[in-house]
């Protein structure tokens, strides 16, 4: 089994895309999170990141993914309880649009 991390493919210049489909039915498990440049950043995704979402979630779709999806963004809890439910909130209607998303 395999499990793709979206930021450590991005910050190693891979293309998280080709990798999911090149994984096909081995691909269990998602880790997901974007990344500005060559740290770890674990923000969220469509903001100042590079890791190309559209394609990636177009190829999920191809291999008929259904395996865990699992947001590491933990730069983004740094900030009052409040907030970040709110943060929360919004991941989890994020993720819903991705799904629905066709690119």
């Amino acid at each position: 089994w395999v499990c793709l991390d979206t930021g450590h493919a991005n910050r190693a210049g891979g293309d998280c895309a080709e990798f999911a489909r090149a994984a096909g039915p081995r691909l269990a498990a998602l880790h997901l999170h974007d990344s500005i440049g060559p740290e770890h950043d674990h923000i969220l995704p469509y903001g100042h990141g590079t890791v190309a979402w559209d394609p990636l979630i177009a190829a999920l779709r191809e291999i008929a993914y259904t395996g865990l999806f699992a947001w590491e963004v933990p730069r983004e809890t740094r900030c009052p309880l409040p907030v970040r439910l709110l943060k929360l909130a919004y991941l989890r209607d994020l993720t819903r649009w991705m799904l629905r998303h066709n690119g």
